[in-house]
């Protein structure tokens, strides 16, 4: 299995939030476990409106609302592949 680095923030997906501290420099086996359990279990094969990322130090975040990009994205994460939304 290929070992994930988990990055410090928030990711809010439409109809699915997933929210963990994490502390800087620090191993974090149970926030990545976390993460993992909602790619498996949240995002699933379906359709979004839209999805925002966010983190500690920008709030506000990146927010993209168009319905195929942002469920071509979560599908991408879901599924852990890269791909490029259009």
């Amino acid at each position: 299995m290929p070992r994930r680095r988990c990055l410090p923030g928030r990711r809010l997906l439409e109809g699915a939030v997933f929210s963990e501290d994490f502390l800087q420099f620090q191993a974090t086996p149970a926030q990545c476990n976390s993460w993992d359990d909602f790619l498996d279990n949240r995002l699933g094969d379906t359709s979004f409106n839209r999805i925002t990322i966010a983190g500690t130090f920008d709030p506000t975040g990146v927010t993209c609302n168009d319905p195929s990009a942002a469920t071509q994205i979560c599908q991408a994460l879901h599924h852990r592949t890269s791909d490029r939304a259009r």
